[in-house]
């Protein structure tokens, strides 16, 4: 590998399929070192959903608007308004609703966990963390607050504590998959590679089917510079659900690690196939046509990085990449 190739190898994102917290909190991602970027935002998008879940949602907005006309101290009603905003993607709406019930009913452990999940949607990780740790503080006998808070803390870049607060959860239930799963992503951010491995296999233990372990073990495989294993552990990831796209992108990854460039090339545009908008696998192709030396498909490909979204960490690399190919 020449030296140059090298540089740019070094220079891919990593993707890793996001924590799945029960209850409310949609699929995200999350970069898989300090300096890489994940597929999406801290900002989760709207939910995609059918005409049909659509008016289920907003009938149940309308019926506890009802509800609460009859009695506006009804906390349930609030709680329902709260859910329904929350899955219809209207997020600030749903904190508002979620936060009067907790007015109204300060008791209500799953108001406050749901709370967290919405700030969490939001971006605002600090305040998911304190409504996580009011619902740990209420109920320390459930382990969905502990898993949500090892979530938020592993979003603000906290991973030792992301990893006490998984371990947590597992000791109350100690058959919890995602709680490894959640230990498994915080140790490999700190670079505790193996570590992390054997987490995604006791998520795998509990839980055959997890695609998303087996994705995100394949970047601690790379890690290892185990690149053979990593490509492994992808297409089992995607024998389990073809359409992580998340997946494709790390196998990409794995790829140019074995600086099988064509198949890395094949593998991000599977992944932009079933993601248009993913910037990452976008910008790894240019990265890897780079490598190969076929400038002006990088340069499409940074381009469609900067067009997907102008703002953000991918599309100022894009910039920096295409500067540097006019210069």
């Amino acid at each position: 590998m020449t030296a140059r190739a090298e540089q740019l190898r070094t220079s891919l994102i990593a993707v890793n399929s996001g924590l799945v917290l029960m209850l409310l909190l949609l699929l995200g991602c999350n970069s898989q070192k300090e300096d890489d970027i994940g597929a999406d935002t801290t900002v989760s998008d709207k939910p995609k959903l059918s005409e049909e879940a659509r008016r289920k949602y907003e009938n149940v907005i309308n019926a506890s608007r009802k509800a609460i006309a009859h009695n506006p101290n009804d906390a349930v009603a609030y709680y329902n308004m709260g859910l329904a905003h929350k899955l219809l993607g209207e997020y600030t709406k749903a904190v508002s609703a979620y936060k009067t019930s907790i007015q109204l009913d300060p008791s209500a452990m799953d108001t406050y966990h749901n709370l967290a999940t919405v700030y969490l949607d939001l971006g605002r990780c600090a305040d998911a963390a304190d409504a996580y740790k009011k619902a740990v503080s209420m109920k320390p006998d459930t382990p969905l607050p502990y898993h949500g808070l090892g979530v938020a803390y592993g979003r603000l870049g906290r991973h030792e504590e992301s990893i006490t607060a998984h371990k947590q959860a597992i000791a109350v239930d100690p058959d919890f998959a995602e709680a490894y799963y959640g230990m498994g992503m915080a140790c490999d951010k700190l670079g505790r590679h193996t570590e992390a491995i054997a987490n995604y296999k006791k998520t795998l233990d509990i839980n055959p089917t997890h695609a998303n372990a087996y994705s995100n073990m394949s970047l601690s495989y790379r890690g290892l510079g185990q690149y053979d294993a990593a490509v492994v552990a992808c297409k089992k990831a995607i024998a389990i659900k073809p359409d992580l796209s998340a997946a494709y992108n790390n196998m990409g990854l794995a790829y140019d690690g074995l600086e099988q460039y064509a198949d890395a090339i094949g593998a991000y545009k599977k992944a932009v196939m079933l993601d248009p908008d993913d910037a990452a696998a976008y910008y790894n192709m240019g990265i890897t046509y780079q490598a190969m030396g076929k400038e002006k498909m990088a340069v499409d490909s940074y381009k469609k990085v900067i067009a997907i979204g102008s703002r953000g960490k991918a599309a100022d690399l894009a910039r920096q990449r295409l500067k540097e190919l006019q210069d």
